[in-house]
């Protein structure tokens, strides 16, 4: 079921209205998987929100929805991270909206990698996030690296990653914004 059939119950006007405002994201297998993880951690929460119905690959639903689903699956630290944070999450993956004009804008999401300098407080809070997940190995599949990328930027002979940093925070409860303001961002 795609989500067009909630806006089938409002007048012609207010639902045009509203398609034109959203962005739309083309279902894919990654993002089943974020909306399935976030409706078990939290099925009510998902529903009272949005009539889900059975969504499909390749049909388009509101980004909203998906920033929902991301923010339900913040519950769960043993998460991969893009479960989580709404852009990493779309990276690679099409959107598009419809233009006043009918129009239709539609491309791919690309976001590159970021790095942090080496400062002392983050390694500190890589580490500590590292031993509170419990292995390098296991970090690394929730941050997407492989084991030998995190102990190279625990060995400070690779860059930190922002997406590794954001992760130990989250797991350890800290605001990532507060742990890299002032830090050089590559």
């Amino acid at each position: 079921m795609d989500y067009y059939h909630v806006l089938e119950r409002m007048k012609p006007e207010e639902r045009e209205s509203i398609r034109r405002k959203l962005y739309y994201v083309l279902v894919t297998r990654r993002i089943r998987e974020v909306i399935d993880s976030a409706i078990e951690i939290d099925h009510n929460e998902l529903q009272k929100h949005y009539f889900l119905g059975e969504i499909q690959e390749n049909c388009w639903i509101p980004i909203d929805i998906i920033d929902k689903a991301c923010e339900i699956n913040k519950k769960d630290i043993l998460l991969p991270f893009h479960f989580s944070e709404l852009w990493f999450c779309l990276n690679k993956q099409i959107i598009r909206r419809t233009l006043s004009s009918g129009k239709i804008i539609q491309g791919k999401v690309n976001f590159y990698s970021a790095y942090l300098d080496h400062d002392n407080e983050l390694l500190e809070i890589l580490q500590n996030g590292i031993r509170e997940i419990g292995s390098q190995e296991k970090f690394g599949k929730l941050v997407e690296r492989s084991q030998i990328a995190i102990s190279r930027s625990l060995l400070k002979k690779a860059k930190l990653s922002l997406v590794s940093i954001i992760k130990a925070c989250q797991v350890l409860g800290i605001n990532y914004w507060t742990a890299i303001e002032g830090k050089k961002l590559f």
